[in-house]
């Protein structure tokens, strides 16, 4: 049967630095297709829910693949009118491979000097002409469907763009990125949502004034899928019992400082066709999307959805 979220505590510990221990390991993991409750709906099925958001955050389920929620024609429409985005707003993802356009918040935030005026100028800047260009690469307006979806799935909480009052003005984050993962290799390392407090904590705790960042809800639309590989792939290893990956000997760090080997865990991929859309609970599962084979790259927008503190507001931020 699947497996449910289980209450859990969060660490935020120094990294565990003792010589490697790894778990016993007899077999590698297994393909598993109902180890999530992960559910394939329709659009009319998940606009049949009223709590589908607070399902999550509540552990009810772990996520949904939505068939549908733009039409064939939109997806071409969008990928045929890629080249009007800005290139010099790409962000170039950590390992090279890929990148987000407009680059992401979080890149903006020096550890040094913190986020200052300059640089949130040069962002909002980015963002008002993103808007511009997003309503011509997607002219159904797509920001507009985006909030009346969330909306419709959750009708007990305002959906709301979050704002920053930037000295006598109110600007708003976007809701939205999208993401480019380069052909023959590309895909997403091995991370979790809950981890990037601790990569980037002071854009953490300056995003964390407006809402609950911890245990943030992820969002994709898949625009371009690769010939091969690409898929979002979901491991049986939960934030809080698993706290880092380790890149270089490719394995997860426990709470209790052992290791175990990805390739040990067991694993859900989940496949979205072009204009499909997954909405899952990125923020306490440890999740990666695969290495892409083919000539054919990966391109989906998306974003996250965060409550405010006292649960009154659902927000979409990217």
């Amino acid at each position: 049967m699947y497996r449910i979220l289980k209450s859990i505590k969060h660490l935020f510990g120094k990294r565990n630095d003792s010589p490697l221990s790894f778990q016993q390991q007899s077999s590698n993991g297994k393909k598993r297709a109902d180890m999530w409750n992960f559910p394939t709906l329709s659009m009319s099925d998940i606009l049949q829910k009223e709590t589908a958001i607070t399902d999550l955050y509540d552990n009810k389920t772990n996520g949904y693949l939505i068939k549908g929620f733009m039409s064939q024609e939109e997806v071409e429409f969008a990928l045929a009118n890629l080249d009007k985005l800005n290139t010099t707003a790409n962000g170039a993802f950590s390992g090279g491979s890929g990148y987000s356009n407009p680059k992401n918040f979080s890149m903006l935030a020096d550890e040094k000097s913190g986020i200052n005026e300059v640089l949130l100028d040069e962002y909002f800047t980015e963002i008002e002409q993103y808007r511009l260009t997003l309503n011509r690469i997607l002219p159904f307006g797509y920001e507009e469907r985006l909030l009346k979806f969330f909306s419709s799935i959750e009708s007990n909480i305002d959906v709301k763009v979050p704002v920053i009052k930037q000295g006598q003005e109110v600007k708003q984050l976007t809701t939205s990125t999208f993401r480019f993962c380069y052909p023959m290799g590309g895909g997403m390392t091995t991370h979790v949502g809950n981890m990037f407090p601790i990569i980037y904590p002071l854009f953490y705790s300056f995003l964390n004034k407006l809402m609950n960042v911890e245990r943030q809800i992820s969002y994709f639309v898949m625009l371009s899928k690769p010939e091969q590989g690409g898929d979002l792939v979901l491991f049986d290893a939960l934030w809080g019992d698993f706290i880092e990956y380790d890149t270089i000997t490719k394995s997860m760090v426990r709470n209790d400082g052992k290791r175990v080997l990805l390739s040990a865990l067991d694993y859900q991929p989940v496949s979205p066709e072009p204009g499909d859309m997954i909405l899952f609970n990125g923020g306490d599962i440890w999740h990666k999307v695969d290495n892409l084979l083919g000539a054919k790259s990966r391109i989906t927008i998306g974003g996250f959805l965060a409550k405010t503190k006292d649960n009154s507001k659902v927000y979409v931020w990217s």
